[in-house]
């Protein structure tokens, strides 16, 4: 599950937990509980509001794990959380792996000139969909209507 959340919200991490507890528990038929095939399920939140004070990262991982041993037994816990705020890479020769990309698009791309994107697209060529989805979208409605039915092979 991916959610992303401009403005500061109180709750946003118990909001996060309820969303997961349902996605995990959604698995199961109801009288038909068969523990063994629950899968893990994976929240990744993005923030533009700082969540964790105290991390100063913007990336942090959360997991389910013994106090005492440090180990984790139940995997099927996995949140992850980027707070964009603190983001702090501006260039895209600073991106080194594929999370700095992701949120260097999301938190700059509104911004950057057609040198940079070229850039970006040409060292990071997997982000280059989502420049090209976004691109549409400034596109005229009839450009746009087109532009729809030709991705869906219908034109």
């Amino acid at each position: 599950m991916i959610e992303i959340q401009r403005a500061h919200q109180q709750f946003f991490p118990k909001r996060l937990l309820y969303y997961w507890s349902k996605l995990y528990s959604g698995q199961v038929e109801k009288g038909n509980v068969q523990y063994g095939t629950l899968k893990q399920v994976m929240v990744i939140a993005i923030s533009n509001f700082h969540l964790y004070m105290k991390n100063p990262s913007y990336l942090s991982h959360h997991r389910l794990f013994d106090t005492d041993t440090l180990n984790c037994e139940v995997d099927d816990i996995v949140f992850h959380f980027i707070d964009l705020k603190k983001f702090n890479l501006t260039k895209v020769d600073e991106l080194k792996t594929a999370c700095d990309v992701w949120c260097y698009f999301l938190k700059y791309i509104h911004r950057v000139d057609a040198r940079t994107i070229s850039l970006l697209k040409q060292k990071h060529p997997f982000i280059t969909q989502a420049i090209t989805e976004l691109e549409n979208y400034k596109l005229k409605p009839e450009e746009f209507e087109k532009y729809l039915l030709y991705t869906m092979g219908l034109e």
